[in-house]
């Protein structure tokens, strides 16, 4: 199961291994803090091309950039001109690769930004409840981005995320000792609620939202 950044974190690992770098030293190269690093390598972060650009030089390569046109096949948060993006395309939101499948990150965090900057449209966008993904950590995050995103715009919460079970076991990004307690105090309260340890800041960029505070996880319940 892939995790936010796991190209990205092995891209990085790859660039300083190359370059035979401490995470001190690349540290001390880029100017970004250890802790910044070892997270970006852990998956638990997702860096923009800013960042990326600055960790390439200081291993002594050059960062490129390209792209290419989406397949016409390929799922999309996008809807018809004039009606906002549906949270329930997302329910096709997987990535699937060599090193395992989880949830495409990036759709997610588009359709979070998209719905940070338009609360007036967010009831329709949220109304509808999403197909069965086949990943109940999927499941669990679409409904907890509905729930999220209404409570902070003081919204009702959609009827349908009540029907979601949280995750049986819990799901974390992998970290260690201060920094996954950090994750999990970071972790929004209705992600907790689904048995999901993710830092707010993997799919809400800073300053788009209120953090919602953290309480305990609740009880799990039985799928349904």
């Amino acid at each position: 199961m892939r995790t936010p950044g796991r190209d990205t974190a092995e891209l990085v690992r790859a660039l300083r291994a190359r370059a035979g770098l401490s995470v001190r030293e690349l540290s001390r190269r880029s100017g970004l803090s250890p802790s910044t690093i070892t997270r970006i390598e852990a998956g638990a972060v997702d860096p923009g091309v800013g960042t990326l650009r600055q960790l390439a030089q200081a291993s002594g390569m050059t960062l490129h950039l390209s792209v290419s046109p989406s397949s016409p096949t390929a799922p999309s948060s996008a809807a018809a001109p004039g009606q906002p993006p549906q949270l329930a395309a997302l329910s096709e939101a997987l990535r699937t690769t060599p090193a395992g499948s989880g949830p495409d990150w990036t759709r997610l965090r588009s359709f979070v930004d998209w719905a940070v900057r338009h609360r007036d449209q967010l009831p329709d966008a949220v109304a509808q409840r999403p197909a069965r993904s086949g990943s109940p950590l999927l499941d669990n995050l679409l409904a907890a981005i509905a729930e999220k995103l209404s409570d902070d715009a003081d919204l009702p919460r959609p009827s349908w995320t009540a029907q979601i079970a949280p995750m049986r076991d819990t799901w974390r990004a992998p970290l260690r000792g201060a920094a996954a307690q950090a994750e999990r105090t970071a972790t929004p309260a209705q992600l907790l609620e689904r048995g999901i340890e993710l830092g707010q800041a993997n799919l809400w960029r800073a300053g788009t939202g209120p953090a919602t505070p953290v309480r305990p996880p609740a009880t799990a319940a039985a799928p349904v």
